[in-house]
């Protein structure tokens, strides 16, 4: 660590950085130096195979006051094989304490997190106030367990693979991403437990301009407008187009009419919030909704205008 920390010290343009299948020996810790280390034109990392315990680590030596992207994917913990060689006769090995200093990284849009060979990652001292883009893969696949703070108000992109959904977080989930536009699914399960709660409706008491408590009644991601599921299972085209049956067409009580997403009316001191119109309905590879030209008819009629359904090579758009 301390030969890594010397290298990036003279390379004040560095923009991307890449970790090829790198484990780094932590012959030193943060406290060693007067202060961190401010690689402030980086704007990618990119790290691959690292073990999940050394992400944060590494990540406490560094200021990235223009980081814009990370890319992490992690491998499980190995045994200890360090080379005695490698360190002097004196070294010790640091280990992160719990309370650690937080990582802040102001500028970060967006994440891509892959936990491989059944391995967990969590970067909860890291401060990711301003995320737009995030693609869990594998692991726990719940931004509550991996994120210091799991609302993501900037978020517009979800992707998530190689998980299983937990059907009793599933509205958790959806309230961390209020901003969510696009929502991928991949090899995911319990998906219809997912799609159902996206045309849950919820009451809340907000205060207006003035100051007066109201009632606002809303779905989950109001903004949202393209769902892709791909190779899911416990997904099925009745849910699916209930789905967006309710989002888009649905005539809700008390809806007075009015602009997509707006205030469209009020009674009995309720306003109502309808949803943005989900537009792009993309499905392949997933058992439970079959290929036929019925589902994407369907679909366009309510009001879809991007459908696409495939079953392994052959499709129907």
């Amino acid at each position: 660590m301390s030969e890594l920390r010397a290298a990036l010290a003279c390379a004040g343009q560095l923009e991307q950085l890449c970790l090829i299948d790198a484990v780094p020996v932590f012959d030193v810790s943060p406290d060693n130096y007067h202060k961190l280390l401010t690689l402030k034109r980086l704007r990618r990392l990119e790290w691959s195979y690292p073990q999940s315990d050394d992400v944060q680590r590494l990540l406490h030596f560094f200021h990235f006051p223009s980081l814009v992207e990370l890319d992490i994917a992690v491998v499980p913990g190995m045994p200890d094989t360090i080379d005695p060689s490698i360190l002097g006769p004196n070294a010790t090995l640091w280990v992160e304490p719990v309370e650690h200093r937080a990582v802040p990284l102001p500028d970060l849009q967006t994440l891509t997190l892959s936990c491989l060979e059944g391995s967990t990652c969590t970067l909860r001292q890291c401060i990711t106030d301003k995320l737009q883009h995030v693609e869990l893969i594998g692991g726990m696949g719940r931004l509550d367990w991996v994120l210091r703070d799991p609302r993501l108000p900037h978020l517009t992109h979800l992707l998530l693979a190689d998980i299983d959904v937990d059907s009793n977080n599933v509205n958790a989930l959806l309230s961390y991403v209020s901003q969510l536009e696009s929502l991928t699914l991949e090899r995911v399960t319990q998906v219809d437990a997912l799609l159902l709660a996206l045309y849950k409706t919820s009451d809340t008491l907000v205060q207006d301009t003035f100051g007066n408590v109201i009632h606002l009644r809303s779905m989950p991601c109001p903004q949202l407008k393209e769902i892709i599921l791909w190779c899911c299972s416990n997904v099925t085209s009745e849910v699916l187009m209930s789905t967006v049956f309710w989002r888009n067409m649905a005539e809700w009580e008390n809806d007075l009419g009015g602009a997509s997403g707006s205030r469209l009316g009020k009674r009995a001191d309720v306003i109502i919030q309808r949803p943005s119109q989900i537009t792009s309905v993309r499905v392949e590879g997933c058992r439970g909704v079959t290929p036929h030209s019925s589902v994407v008819s369907t679909l366009h009629n309510l009001g879809v205008q991007d459908a696409t359904v495939v079953c392994g090579d052959e499709g129907v758009e």
